[in-house]
């Protein structure tokens, strides 16, 4: 299954990377992370039928140079179609500007009942950081969503925080906090 998780995550580094249909970019190894097993998303796999919820703020809708087509959430729906032939495979968007970690944690469980996903792809902690949500505060609203998501039936992959100029102007050191709650999130909540 850990194998699973890296082919996921590469697919994911690849489509976040690139900025065409066709440019072959390569993902840089140390980029991808795969120590975590995704038993619900392999079992959906052997069901052919793979639901993933994308969640975070509009970044994660934005259209790229070629417009809408080009939006990550998009491109992974067509890398995955492509890497899982023969898979039903449906991305739901959970994406809402100024998102905060809670807003993203209250609206799974109805999002996870309605569209039955088995991964959910979640990221976080720009909009907190430009809050000022507490770091202590955001860890536990992780771990908490984590559970929300173990609850609901799906695995979780987490994304680091997208950098913004805006988060630069409220301090670097609150962001990099984020970033090391979220990895936190990775190691102490593995999927069960």
């Amino acid at each position: 299954m850990k194998r699973l998780a890296g082919i996921l995550l590469s697919i994911f580094a690849y489509v976040g990377t690139a900025s065409g249909a066709d440019d072959g970019c390569l993902v840089a190894a140390h980029l991808v992370q795969a120590d975590a097993a995704l038993p619900r998303v392999a079992a959906a796999i052997k069901k052919k039928t793979f639901h993933v919820l994308v969640a975070g703020t509009t970044s994660s809708t934005l259209p790229g140079p070629n417009g809408p087509a080009s939006a990550y959430p998009t491109r992974f729906e067509a890398a995955l179609r492509k890497k899982l032939q023969g898979v039903d495979v449906k991305i739901i968007s959970l994406a809402k500007p100024r998102q905060t970690a809670a807003d993203m944690a209250a609206a799974f469980p109805k999002v996870l009942k309605d569209e039955k996903p088995a991964l959910v792809v979640w990221q976080t902690g720009t909009a907190d950081a430009m809050m000022g949500v507490a770091t202590d505060v955001f860890q536990a609203t992780l771990e908490d969503g984590v559970g929300r998501i173990h609850d609901g039936g799906a695995d979780i992959i987490f994304i680091n925080p997208q950098y913004s100029p805006r988060t630069d102007a409220v301090g670097r050191d609150r962001a990099l906090r984020r970033r090391d709650a979220l990895g936190c999130g990775r190691k102490c909540h593995q999927p069960v």
